[in-house]
């Protein structure tokens, strides 16, 4: 059933999804590694379509056919958006506390 506090929870995993990862594993990191992809942009969002709510991914970045090297951001991209879904900054099953607490601060200050 949809709740306050369902929407909340759904709110702040896709912010948890935007800040971290095992392999980024703090704010400033995550964000240095999205600049050193030629400043890509990662946010994340949700949406409702009838009883379902969706968290929306969105990730912009410069085309491959701008650079010298083809083909090399676009798999860069990937795997970045493969670590931010895949391997959540999380320990034994839960998010990583410290940064869970922080994120719900920003949640609940929006």
């Amino acid at each position: 059933p949809m709740s306050t506090d369902t929407i909340a929870g759904r709110v702040l995993v896709a912010s948890m999804l935007e800040t971290a990862n095992e392999i980024y594993p703090t704010s400033q990191i995550f964000r240095e590694r999205l600049a050193t992809l030629y400043g890509a942009n990662f946010s994340t969002g949700l949406s409702r379509r009838g009883l379902i709510h969706y968290v929306d991914l969105n990730i912009s970045f410069v085309s491959d056919a701008f650079l010298s090297r083809k083909n090399t951001l676009t798999g860069e991209i990937l795997d970045f958006l493969k670590d931010s879904l895949l391997k959540p900054l999380a320990n034994e099953g839960a998010f990583n506390q410290a940064v869970f607490e922080i994120e719900k601060t920003n949640v609940l200050n929006d």
